[in-house]
């Protein structure tokens, strides 16, 4: 986008823009789209990111910063697939419904843009266990899991859900949604 404040044919002040992936194909290869300025910041950053397929996000300029008035930044928007194997990475944007009656190992994904939301939900009767890379933590409440390949949270029962958001601090996940009991290591 132009700087925020440019002027002549050029200027943005006053002006609306909208940024929409048209593609789909965002969260499947795990690339957000990303949108930055000239010049000025938006909402106090110097970029954003669109991390959901056919996402979208409006913006408006004071003529100094870019501020957004509608987007779908911030949503936990996610696009949800069955699965029936017994290992797979999570991608950034989606989640994985699995349907399997043998056990499960889900990895997160190794890069993940701040703030995209992941997860699952264990339909099946075989358990999920979340599996972490190297020097990845998942901060569940007031428990943290063992830094690394050696941390893991595991669903206990058909039925858990778990949802999380990729932290502002590098190799850091969230839990932000859950439903059932699960074991953290």
């Amino acid at each position: 986008m132009p700087a925020a404040s440019s002027t002549g044919a050029t200027a943005a002040k006053g002006k609306v823009y909208i940024i929409k992936d048209t593609s789909g194909a965002i969260t499947p290869s795990g690339n957000p789209t990303t949108i930055a300025t000239s010049g000025g910041n938006i909402d106090g950053q110097s970029s954003i990111l669109i991390t959901t397929n056919y996402g979208f996000v409006n913006v408006y300029c004071d003529g100094t910063n870019y501020f957004i008035t509608s987007s779908t930044i911030g949503m936990n928007m996610m696009n949800w697939s069955t699965y029936n194997g017994t290992a797979a990475t999570l991608q950034p944007g989606n989640g994985l419904i699995t349907s399997s009656s043998s056990a499960i190992t889900l990895t997160l994904p190794i890069s993940c843009p701040v703030g995209a939301v992941l997860g699952f939900e264990n339909a099946g009767t075989g358990l999920v266990t979340l599996a972490q890379n190297a020097s990845q933590t998942i901060r569940f409440g007031n428990q943290t899991t063992t830094a690394g390949t050696g941390g893991s949270i595991a669903a206990t029962s058909q039925g858990d859900f778990l949802k999380i958001v990729c932290s502002a601090s590098p190799n850091s996940y969230i839990v932000v949604g859950s439903q059932g009991n699960f074991t953290v290591v």
